[in-house]
């Protein structure tokens, strides 16, 4: 009698002959009277129990048709999935994970972009960013509310911006604060208002600044109005004038006028008005000094120099007049007394260098015999290093020394066994080898008795593998009943056997339920 199988609705699914199977829908519904069905059962358990996991949607592999409120897991994305009315899988969850967009949408359906770590919803005609307004690839864009802890663990709400990760700027209402780590590193001190990363600047046009450079308006000098310089000023560069140039090279102040021959002045203003106190020509480059010195500090000029020759020659002729005679009689003197210097230094030179000549002769001769001694000397001690040296050649050396001939050692002959460091003879060697050798022999005799009575003793209760004969209670392990082979067949596989082949009969008036291959039904009445 044939299975009708009918759907939730009522509707029929399937209509199922006796030992026949169907597998349409993914699962296999099984026929009256169908053997070998506990597998196929279980399989159904465990389909239903994992909900078709695969990689491809049910159908696709096995070719069955899946049926409306079908559920399959979704091995891929880790989505449990739901087959609807219009023959598509969607996600139960109504979220989908994947690196494509969708392509079966209901509106209010979310996607995360796999690839961009990015949440869109599906409108109705299009998938809409939710966020973030960035892209994994792009990396942390935009302007965040954050909350920073500062040094004193007090905690400050800013709104900072970023840029492909980078913090650039924080927006701040509290009064000013120092960041602890990690800010600390980017942003020192955060003030009221914006704060942008160090380095950094605004690029494009103002109307008005509280501050340049960390510095108010009112501290900087301007162009279009007279400042005052309450510090030094220090220039790194020149001071650039009209044609003229102010500034310091090589240790040197440089004061240059750029205008061709153009001259450089120094006016000074005192009780004499505004003069030139220096003048510098730009034609011949000499300097010109305003008058004439009236103190020993005073630059002289030409008139003041030429004023003060004629004086000084003047004075020069009248002592050269008066002193003529002293200095040709004060001239006789000195060379009477240096003729009588000359005289007596050429004295003792000569002198000094006989007995210089004297003493180096005596010294050479005194040196020359001392040498002849010595070179006797060394003559024979080299023939003494000689006779060393053919001596030396017979010897061997106490580390590592290499004998020739035939080297023998002195006393009596070691005592066998004897482990020490003395030099072994070859005599000892050979007494050592007889006494071990016939040790090794002993031992082996020994060896060979022993072992050839335990293998009599192993063997005795074996039997041989040719025909062999047993005794007692002989046991084996116990085939299959479908093994038909060579194996030993126990007691046990005989029963086995006899149970598995017997067959069953039935005496009744109508056909029993089910049975086995072989089975007879007697019927009656």
């Amino acid at each position: 009698m044939s299975y009708i199988i009918n759907k939730t609705d009522g509707t029929v699914l399937v209509t199922l002959l006796d030992g026949t199977t169907n597998a349409d829908t993914g699962l296999t519904l099984i026929g009256r009277n169908y053997t070998t069905y506990g597998e196929i059962q279980n399989e159904n358990f465990i389909r239903l129990l994992e909900n078709f996991s695969a990689t491809t949607p049910p159908g696709f592999s096995v070719g069955f048709t899946p049926i409306q409120g079908q559920l399959w897991w979704d091995k891929s994305n880790q989505l449990l999935k739901v087959y609807d009315t219009n023959g598509s899988w969607i996600p139960v969850s109504q979220r989908t994970s994947s690196n494509v967009a969708p392509t079966i949408n209901a509106v209010g359906d979310q996607w995360w972009d796999t690839i961009t770590n990015q949440l869109s919803v599906w409108t109705g005609a299009t998938w809409l960013q939710i966020g973030p307004v960035y892209s994994a690839a792009q990396g942390k864009t935009g302007t965040f509310a954050e909350t920073v802890t500062d040094t004193t663990a007090n905690t400050h709400v800013v709104s900072a911006t970023y840029v492909a990760g980078n913090i650039a700027s924080i927006t701040s209402y509290d009064a000013a604060f120092i960041p602890s780590s990690p800010l600390s590193s980017t942003f020192s001190t955060i003030q009221p208002g914006l704060n942008i990363l160090a380095a950094t600047q605004f690029n494009g046009t103002t109307t008005n600044s509280v501050r340049v450079g960390g510095l108010y308006a009112n501290v900087l000098a301007k162009i279009n109005t007279i400042n005052t310089f309450a510090e030094n000023i220090a220039f790194s560069k020149k001071i650039t004038l009209t044609d003229a140039n102010l500034y310091f090279s090589n240790q040197t102040l440089m004061l240059q006028n750029d205008s061709y021959n153009g001259d450089v002045v120094v006016y000074v203003n005192g009780t004499q008005g505004n003069i030139a106190a220096l003048s510098l020509s730009g034609t011949t480059g000499l300097a010109t000094v305003f008058g004439t010195p009236t103190d020993n500090n005073h630059i002289a000029n030409r008139k003041y120099v030429d004023d003060v020759a004629i004086g000084l020659q003047d004075n020069i002729d009248e002592l050269a007049a008066s002193s003529g005679g002293e200095i040709s009689q004060i001239t006789a003197e000195f060379d009477a007394k240096l003729a009588v210097v000359v005289t007596t230094a050429n004295a003792n030179l000569l002198a000094a260098t006989n007995s210089i000549n004297a003493n180096i002769t005596a010294l050479s001769l005194s040196t020359n015999n001392r040498f002849l001694g010595v070179n006797i000397a060394i003559a024979g001690l080299q023939s003494h290093i000689t006779v060393i040296d053919n001596t030396l050649i017979l010897k061997a050396n106490i580390a590592s020394p290499v004998f020739t001939g035939a080297p023998l050692v002195s006393g009596a002959l070691l005592t066998p066994g004897t482990d020490t460091m003395q030099i072994a003879t070859t005599a000892f060697v050979n007494q050592q080898a007889n006494v071990s050798a016939a040790d090794y022999n002993s031992k082996i005799n020994n060896l060979s008795v022993t072992t050839t009575n335990a293998i009599i003793a192993a063997t005795a209760p074996k039997a041989p593998s040719d025909n062999p004969v047993f005794t007692g209670t002989v046991t084996a392990p116990t085939p299959a009943p479908t093994d038909y082979s060579t194996k030993v067949a126990t007691t046990a596989f005989v029963s086995n056997l006899i149970t598995s082949n017997k067959f069953n009969y039935t005496v009744s008036s109508s056909a029993p339920s089910g049975g086995n291959d072989g089975d007879f039904w007697f019927r009656v009445g």
